[in-house]
């Protein structure tokens, strides 16, 4: 997924469909970064490093 990031806002459509491509439950793909975590009142999602 590409993400222009000139944009300010996207609309809803492109967000549920950017959200049903990441194959990410709606408070997993917002709490991809502090800002949007913080904006959408969700937690900040962390993924868990796995040990080899």
């Amino acid at each position: 997924m590409t993400v222009d990031m000139a944009e300010k806002d996207f609309g809803e459509t492109l967000i549920k469909s950017m959200i049903s491509q990441s194959n990410f439950k709606r408070d997993e793909f917002y709490g991809a970064t502090k800002h949007s975590a913080r904006k959408a009142s969700v937690r900040l999602f962390v993924i868990a490093e796995s040990k080899s």
